[in-house]
């Protein structure tokens, strides 16, 4: 991981990791750590996680993660609309699309 975070770095751009596997496996304590670092050189590290509990929306981690961009001043504040009433799959394109843009914009 220290190798991409180099090479983002030499590309000045927006760097994007996702941590998979199973409960109790490490992921927190690989990104918590790769987090330490990378912010020791002066990156912003926007973390989401999804809890375990049921009932949390499906987009949770996304939610946190614009929100630290947002409270850094890299980014403004998502909308949800724009989709026809009832329409699940439009609206959930238009959520990611805009995640991957505004990301885009503070990287």
């Amino acid at each position: 991981m220290d190798g991409a975070a180099a090479d983002a770095v030499a590309r000045d751009g927006l760097v994007l990791a996702l941590v998979t596997g199973e409960a109790g496996g490490g992921k927190t304590a690989l990104a918590e750590a790769l987090a330490a670092r990378v912010t020791g050189r002066g990156w912003l590290v926007a973390r989401g996680t999804n809890p375990e509990e049921t009932g949390a929306a499906e987009d949770w981690a996304w939610d946190q993660v614009l929100g630290v961009l947002v409270a850094s001043g890299r980014g403004t504040a998502p909308t949800r609309g724009g989709a026809a009433a009832g329409d699940a799959v439009a609206a959930r394109f238009r959520w990611h699309r805009e995640v991957v843009q505004r990301g885009a914009a503070a990287g």
